[in-house]
């Protein structure tokens, strides 16, 4: 199986994405693959009003997909980390947390990684043949920062013990 069209189709449209982002005023990164990291990788961190309050964290990258089964799309990840730890007491409500609110997300979904970080991911679907749409996508990062925040800081009190499940789920309703 060969891989999609083009490392450098990707990297070019990530450099399109930075380039949208600075112009919103957002700070970016962009990694290179290398023979440490599997693919390109766009970091950014989002503000949400002129304070830098609620600035989210992102890292977007396309999935690697082989071009003799998908052509027509490609699939843009955006992954943001939850800054916390969860004490393991709490991580068993943490997932039952995370499996209410999936099914009340408008997009993305939380889940807990082998290393018990809280994680928050979307794929957004593309075109493969054509270039971002930047009104598209500034949605699609508001929506998923506003999913983001809306939940955020509940998942944080019931990881840290300060929230019981169901005062989160009373919450979440």
């Amino acid at each position: 199986m060969s891989l999609s069209s083009g490392i450098s189709n990707k990297t070019l449209k990530l450099n399109i994405l930075k380039k949208y982002l600075e112009k919103l005023d957002f700070e970016t990164l962009l990694i290179k693959e290398s023979k440490d990291i599997p693919y390109d990788a766009l970091f950014s961190v989002i503000k949400q009003d002129y304070e830098n309050k609620n600035s989210v964290s992102i890292s977007f990258n396309y999935i690697p997909i082989p071009n003799d089964f998908i052509e027509t799309l490609d699939f843009l990840q955006f992954i943001t980390f939850l800054d916390c730890n969860i004490v393991s007491d709490y991580k068993s409500n943490v997932t039952k947390l995370l499996n209410i609110l999936n099914f009340k997300l408008t997009i993305g979904s939380f889940f807990v990684t082998d290393n018990n970080k809280v994680t928050f991911k979307y794929v957004l679907m593309t075109s493969s043949s054509k270039s971002i749409n930047e009104d598209n996508i500034k949605e699609a990062i508001m929506i998923y920062v506003y999913m983001y925040n809306l939940f955020s800081h509940i998942i944080v009190a019931v990881a840290n013990g300060e929230k019981s499940l169901s005062t989160a789920i009373k919450e979440i309703s």
